[in-house]
């Protein structure tokens, strides 16, 4: 390869079935759109280009309690009182 040949290009596939044309680059640059010269320059055709977004999703644990079920205007929970006079056991540690 001559330095000619390095100095612009195309961006090929890179599995040796495929060698399909991705892009193209350009150490010496080339105009932008908005008229902005861009040196060097390295342009994919849209088309050729499988777009991957990233999507950062956290399970977020919001333990329920009274208060916070009140403040939401749910019903708090019904406890109900034992009619037993005996305390209940005592677990041992």
């Amino acid at each position: 390869m001559d330095e000619a040949s390095l100095a612009e290009g195309k961006l090929l596939c890179p599995v040796a079935k495929c060698n399909a044309r991705l892009g193209s680059f350009g150490w010496s640059g080339s105009q932008c759109s908005c008229g902005t010269w861009v040196t060097p320059s390295v342009q994919f055709t849209k088309s050729r280009v499988d777009v991957k977004l990233k999507m950062n999703i956290q399970a977020v644990y919001v333990p329920v309690v009274e208060s916070a079920a009140a403040a939401v205007g749910a019903p708090a929970p019904v406890v109900e009182a034992s009619t037993n006079s005996e305390s209940p056991p005592i677990p041992s540690a």
